[in-house]
């Protein structure tokens, strides 16, 4: 415990009476730091260190600072007072979950009768090699990062169009979740392509689904050609591309993000343009949205890749709101090394750090992360 005392500076000889200090005891052997002299502090003065001005308005001391005069629980006080021991506040750091920010992505794909066609001469069916890409055991893309994005399917055909309407569209789907993967394998092996592509009506479907689940939301549209839609599907016409531009436009307006990939060439790349400008709620002329169009495997792959790299952050979610001015003094580790605050790391708000430069790159690339925050005593406010 820190005190702090007023010294008052004397020059020159004491004149007994003339600053209303006296002394009593043997005048020739008192001094001030002689306890046993007593000083008067009638008049406000200040009582030398170790004592307090008493009841009789003269400087006292109950006891002796440092010594063992007060009884047990107490300590003699820099005024010469027993005071009782305050027992240091019991404040630890304290450790903050945090979770990655996890995107939820649904991959919408295109399940008409020409996915059987080759994705490239000599090579597999376009969908197959969707297949392989997104779930070869080894380096599919939902393989490698099922469990840090909250991957769903949605297959989408329809039968004759609207000739049956009940069956248009058709969608075979397993909803987003973490670790899907196994349940992603077997809705691919139980389905293959069938007919038609009724685009507009499959993305209202997914949305009427997929607005619920936590953000960011987005939907991976993968379809090989031109969109018909339900109540004709011979109309591989403008009204069925406007109607899935504006299918897109309303998920990007209920908060879901769309990306296009073409599955072989055979999309006009005016319509492709346009339906990526909805899909990130940009002007459908003007606007210069990334599309994908692949012609082999390793595009295909590429593609898939960008697209949901690109869709993950290196936001962290904290389970505890901290105090902004303060979060400087915290400390964050990413797989066990030490983060450095502003150069690493910084905090986007209360409850939300970002990871910076090397450390992003090393949280999106990693195959495991393991992000661990801890604050001093004050700074965790919820």
């Amino acid at each position: 415990m820190n005190y702090f005392f007023k010294t008052i500076p004397f020059v020159g000889l004491f004149v007994f009476g003339t600053l209303g200090c006296s002394f009593s005891g043997n005048a020739g052997s008192c001094s001030e730091d002689d306890p046993s002299c007593k000083r008067d502090c009638s008049d406000g003065q200040t009582c030398p260190l170790g004592s307090y001005c008493g009841d009789s308005l003269e400087c006292t001391s109950d006891c002796v600072l440092g010594g063992a005069d007060c009884e047990e629980g107490y300590s003699c006080s820099g005024t010469g007072q027993c005071v009782k021991d305050v027992p240091p506040i019991d404040c630890p750091d304290v450790t903050v979950n945090v979770s990655e920010k996890t995107p939820t992505v649904v991959l919408l794909v295109d399940q008409s009768g020409s996915m059987n066609s080759p994705l490239e001469v000599g090579g597999p069916s376009r969908w197959d090699a969707v297949k392989t890409v997104l779930l070869d055991p080894m380096g599919g893309v939902v393989t490698k990062l099922d469990g840090r994005v909250n991957f769903g399917a949605s297959l989408y055909s329809s039968v004759g169009g609207g000739s049956v309407p009940d069956q248009c569209p058709i969608i075979n789907e397993s909803l987003p979740a973490a670790n899907s993967y196994q349940t992603i394998v077997d809705l691919f092996d139980a389905n293959s392509p069938s007919s038609d592509t009724p685009t507009a009506e499959s993305v209202d479907a997914v949305v009427k689904n997929f607005a619920s689940f936590p953000e960011p939301r987005v939907i991976v549209l993968a379809t090989d050609g031109s969109p018909d839609r339900c109540d004709d599907a011979d109309a591989h016409d403008q009204q069925s591309r406007d109607l899935s531009e504006s299918a897109v436009q309303n998920a990007f307006a209920a908060g879901i993000s769309t990306f296009v990939l073409s599955v072989g060439d055979q999309v006009a790349e005016s319509h492709l343009q346009r339906l990526a400008n909805a899909g990130q709620g940009i002007d459908l002329d003007n606007g210069a949205a990334s599309f994908f169009v692949a012609t082999d495997a390793d595009l295909l792959q590429a593609a898939f890749e960008s697209i949901i790299t690109g869709v993950r952050t290196c936001e962290a979610t904290l389970d505890a709101a901290v105090d902004v001015n303060r979060v400087n003094e915290g400390s964050v580790t990413l797989n066990n090394t030490d983060l450095v605050f502003n150069t690493d790391w910084h905090l986007v708000d209360e409850r939300t750090i970002e990871l910076l430069g090397d450390a992003c790159q090393t949280m999106l690339s990693a195959s495991n992360v393991v992000l661990q925050a801890s604050f001093p005593c004050g700074i965790v406010i919820d």
